[in-house]
């Protein structure tokens, strides 16, 4: 189980304040999700969301709350050695593949882009087209310090309305140590960088939305902990940098929690 946090100011004048187009816009996810190892170079995962949106405009409160859009990845191991260095260190590193598919299973209203002039696009369950994802993971490790690397791009399709999403890459880059609390216990603080990238929307086929796509840099800070096959970790960003929707978006801080059971 996994809960995200997010949330963003959207509707911001030219100059970046505030004005009657403006709103505060919360979004919460839980997301169930699960993995299984088909074989020592295939695992196959699932994301399922569930939402609940909040949005205040001018002290009126809209909700939102329902499905979100149901990803399943497929991995392949394309190597994962290990070896021991000179100083006799145990040095292991492992690339994967994966690509996935995302299904319109959230709700999408098109008619919500419209309340007001030129209003972001971004207060939806779902994107209501069905997508496809890229991931390439690296890690390495030299004992008990180490770096990964995630790396992915979402090629969005039009949904039934003729709105696509803007294609989005990203890159992470985490440092990590494992400090060992005793049998099968460790806990392993991390802190990295993470850059997103997102070209803009195009609606009716053609027409490029003017105040969407972006990008951001984002400072990660977080902590995975290990009690036998309990897996709990959180994470908290900070962005750094960002210039979202020609500036009309500012991003807030995220929060990430998760659980997991492995068996």
């Amino acid at each position: 189980m996994r809960y995200q946090h997010k949330s963003m100011v959207t509707g911001l004048n030219a100059a970046g304040g505030r004005s009657y187009m403006t709103s505060d816009e919360q979004f919460h996810i839980a997301e169930l999700w699960g993995a299984i190892n088909l074989s020592s170079k295939f695992r196959l995962m699932g994301f399922v969301p569930y939402n609940i949106n909040q949005r205040l405009n001018q002290g009126e409160i809209t909700n939102k709350n329902g499905l979100g859009d149901i990803a399943v990845y497929g991995y392949y191991n394309i190597f994962d050695n290990r070896s021991v260095t000179s100083n006799k260190q145990l040095f292991v590193h492992s690339l994967w593949g994966g690509i996935a598919v995302k299904l319109p299973t959230g709700n999408y209203n098109h008619n919500d882009r419209n309340v007001i002039a030129n209003v972001q696009n971004t207060f939806q369950l779902g994107t209501g087209s069905t997508d496809l994802m890229f991931n390439i993971m690296y890690d390495l490790r030299l004992q008990d310090a180490g770096l990964n690397t995630n790396i992915s791009y979402k090629l969005n399709s039009a949904n039934s309305d003729e709105y696509r999403f803007g294609n989005k890459f990203t890159a992470n880059l985490l440092a990590y140590y494992k400090f060992s609390l005793g049998y099968q216990k460790n806990w392993a603080p991390n802190t990295g960088f993470m850059l997103e990238q997102s070209s803009k929307d195009v609606r009716d086929g053609k027409r490029v939305v003017e105040v969407s796509g972006g990008h951001a840099l984002v400072y990660s800070v977080g902590s995975e902990w290990a009690l036998g096959n309990i897996s709990l970790g959180i994470n908290y960003q900070i962005p750094v940098i960002q210039q979202l929707a020609q500036g009309k978006i500012r991003a807030n801080n995220r929060l990430m929690v998760h659980v997991s059971c492995s068996f």
